[in-house]
């Protein structure tokens, strides 16, 4: 069984304003996203359902922010899609949850519409490569 740490001990102040803004906020985040991510590393790849499971959302919900986020900010896009092989039915890896963990922050603690969130993983792209996640990892 998979025990579930609660994503908002990570949240930011709630002084701070749902458009976030481009000083630290966006590294504070990231920051407190990987930490969570690292809680849950693992050589195993997890479905959604069980990565839904874990984050306390539904599986759909995941598909969704896939869809209408990720996929419509095209160098995140291509990024996170890198290591996906059609043929076999594949989980999510470390930094594709990494990216779901993002995605659920800002909008648990910043209360950012999708619109929002695309916008933030747009502008902050290139620290959210897999080279930058790996480098990260090693440290």
């Amino acid at each position: 069984m998979i025990f579930v740490k609660n994503i908002t001990q990570y949240s930011v102040s709630s002084t701070v304003s749902p458009t976030v803004p481009s000083d630290t906020t966006p590294d504070v985040i990231l920051s407190h996203s990987k930490t969570f991510c690292e809680d849950y590393k693992t050589h195993k790849r997890l479905t959604r359902e069980e990565w839904s499971l874990v984050l306390k959302i539904n599986k759909k919900t995941l598909q969704r922010w896939e869809e209408n986020i990720i996929m419509k900010v095209p160098t995140l896009a291509f990024i996170y899609c890198q290591n996906f092989n059609k043929k076999k039915k594949q989980g999510l890896d470390d930094y594709q949850r990494y990216i779901l963990i993002i995605i659920l922050a800002l909008k648990k603690t910043q209360k950012l519409t999708n619109e929002q969130v695309r916008q933030f993983l747009a502008n902050n792209w290139l620290k959210l490569t897999r080279e930058n996640f790996n480098k990260q990892e090693k440290k």
